[in-house]
């Protein structure tokens, strides 16, 4: 098999395959009080069937949190407020001085 063959084969299968990452806002919400040291991230994937499915560890595909200090920086930019500068792209449609890709955010 060629190149453009295994490549449009690859393509097909990266085609397949959908996640959604969402933030768990009742693990947020519990970061700051102590409560719950787990990841607030949760990996969802689309099964054959076309429905999602909460990744796990009996699933074979769950979400990995390789940096241990993930929650740590969520919970300072909880307590300092810079949630508060996110700027989304609505925002940046009302005032396209307002920078969507928030460059500020993380130095």
């Amino acid at each position: 098999m060629h190149m453009r063959g295994l490549m449009m084969q690859r393509l097909a299968l990266w085609q397949r395959i959908l996640v959604i990452i969402f933030a768990d806002n009742k693990k947020l919400e519990a970061l700051p009080k102590g409560k719950d040291q787990s990841p607030v991230m949760q990996l969802y994937i689309r099964d054959a069937s076309k429905n999602w499915k909460l990744a796990g560890p009996d699933g074979g595909s769950r979400l990995v949190i390789k940096e241990p200090v993930a929650n740590v920086v969520l919970l300072d930019y909880i307590s300092s407020e810079k949630w508060q500068d996110v700027v989304d792209f609505d925002d940046h449609l009302d005032d396209i001085k307002n920078d969507w890709l928030n460059p500020e955010l993380f130095k």
